[in-house]
């Protein structure tokens, strides 16, 4: 058994299963986003190509363009500040690994599992996927959780704003 949030046992992952922690080198981590950032920006300035760009200095892909070249800038610069200081880089503790892929897969899924649906049946089955992901075990505050999200989107989407979900 490991530890939860709060410090007591939890059946999130049963001992010798999947591992409780793993150690990365800090400058593979930071490598390692950037590089997904890096790709996150590129995919802007393609876009932002593909934009018409009317008469006016300013179009309708300028602000695309500009986060996303600063984007991959500034990535660029902490890649080569990242393997300079390779050595003298710490390490980080990732509590949980399988949970971190998992909930990067669930939230990636979300939106055209949403399209396919409809928004409440989706959040009905993704909100206690990803407490179980951040190591919520207990049922009734599984189902709480759920509830409350299911209940504020309804009431401030459908009541007070008057826009439907899909």
């Amino acid at each position: 058994m490991n530890d939860d949030h709060n410090g007591k046992e939890s059946a999130a992952y049963p001992a010798g299963f999947f591992p409780s922690k793993l150690n990365v080198p800090t400058a593979i981590a930071d490598i390692t986003i950037c590089l997904a950032l890096v790709a996150l920006g590129l995919w802007f300035v393609i876009n932002a190509f593909a934009m018409p760009a009317g008469r006016t200095m300013i179009g309708v892909g300028t602000f695309p363009m500009i986060v996303g070249g600063l984007l991959v800038a500034l990535c660029l610069v902490q890649i080569v500040l990242s393997v300079r200081n390779f050595r003298t880089s710490g390490t980080i503790t990732i509590q949980r690994p399988l949970g971190v892929p998992i909930g990067m897969v669930l939230m990636l899924l979300f939106p055209f599992s949403m399209d396919s649906f409809g928004y409440f049946q989706t959040a009905a089955l993704w909100v206690p996927a990803f407490a179980w992901v951040a190591g919520v075990t207990e049922l009734p505050t599984i189902l709480t959780l759920t509830a409350v999200i299911l209940g504020l989107a309804y009431f401030l989407f459908q009541m007070l704003l008057g826009t439907p979900l899909p």
